[in-house]
């Protein structure tokens, strides 16, 4: 198969990983004869991918942001890494996402691996403390396992993307 528009070149300098590799590979064949796809928005996609801290984080997000490239979301934005202040307390998220059409609607995602998460039962106390005090500062938030996101990243994405059209309301 013939690549157009030179991405090739790209994604070997970002040397992604083989699940991310795939996951590009697949948007760019199935949209291959769409040029208005793969210039500009893919490499807008990617832009933010070093912000992430694992694989799990950077294969995330490149499914959520080549999925809403696919179905024509332009309108939410991904910030990965997202800082948070809440009273005297700093935390951050894996990812905000954020619909510029609605600036109130704020979509905290989680990507919860086992070696940062429930390790210990302090470890759960303090991820549910925190839970509860974004939620109550008005947050949304969502949690996928890594194994969920490796194995099928996309309905990872499909399903943020049916939680945001069942909640966020304008």
């Amino acid at each position: 198969m013939e690549i157009k528009n030179g991405n090739q070149a790209l994604f070997a300098f970002l040397d992604f990983s083989p699940k991310c590799n795939e996951i590009v590979w697949d948007f760019i064949k199935k949209n291959n004869e769409n040029d208005y796809k793969l210039k500009g928005k893919m490499n807008d996609a990617i832009i933010n991918i070093s912000r992430c801290k694992s694989e799990i984080e950077k294969i995330f997000y490149l499914a959520l942001q080549l999925y809403i490239i696919d179905v024509g979301y332009a309108r939410y934005i991904i910030e990965p890494q997202y800082k948070i202040s809440i009273g005297f307390e700093y935390y951050s998220a894996d990812f905000l996402v954020f619909d510029s059409c609605n600036p109130s609607f704020l979509l905290l995602i989680e990507c919860d691996g086992h070696e940062f998460h429930e390790k210990t039962k302090e470890q759960v106390i303090y991820d549910n403390e925190r839970e509860y005090k974004l939620k109550s500062a008005g947050y949304d938030v969502l949690h996928f396992s890594g194994s969920e996101i490796y194995n099928n990243p996309y309905e990872c994405a499909e399903k943020t993307l049916n939680y945001i059209s069942k909640n966020n309301k304008k």
